[in-house]
């Protein structure tokens, strides 16, 4: 699994809801979802957490940071802007670490491409969906039939 791989899932601390598991230098990293006032941000010190943007939903959250890291890599500029840093918690280490994570330690995420199981097979149907919604601004203006039309805007995400 490359360096950037990432998922969303069920979080096991019951004051979350979710938690977003990252591949990084450091191995599997996992941040918290926190959900306060109708609105999702990561997980984050006391200090840092003015700077978390907030969300309407988890996918929004997520498409954010993939889209801010891949725009971090394609900057022409000798000195791009960071990856999102966030502090881990010894909680959020990852279980199977053979050295204990500091608290105050930073943690750069560089969220490239969702996990996917690869025992499951998307369908060709959902994966065409992916690929017109991708390089299809309007959809509206192909030529296709209404009910494909209505398919193609059913599925709002970048991911």
């Amino acid at each position: 699994m490359p360096e950037g791989t990432f998922l969303v899932r069920d979080s096991t601390h019951p004051s979350y809801l979710f938690t977003l598991s990252v591949k990084t230098t450091r191995g599997p990293t996992n941040v918290r979802i926190e959900y306060a006032d109708s609105s999702f941000r990561l997980d984050s010190n006391c200090l840092s957490r003015p700077r978390i943007l907030a969300f309407p939903d988890v996918v929004s959250l997520v498409q954010h940071y993939v889209a801010s890291c891949a725009a971090d890599t394609r900057s022409d500029s000798p000195d791009p802007a960071p990856t999102p840093a966030l502090p881990m918690s010894k909680q959020d280490a990852p279980s199977d670490s053979v050295l204990p994570i500091p608290v105050a330690t930073a943690v750069h995420l560089k969220l490239v491409q969702p996990f996917v199981r690869r025992s499951s097979a998307r369908s060709l149907q959902h994966l065409c969906r992916l690929v017109i919604n991708r390089l299809v601004a309007d959809v509206d203006c192909l030529p296709l039939p209404r009910r494909m039309a209505d398919y193609l805007r059913q599925y709002p995400f970048q991911l």
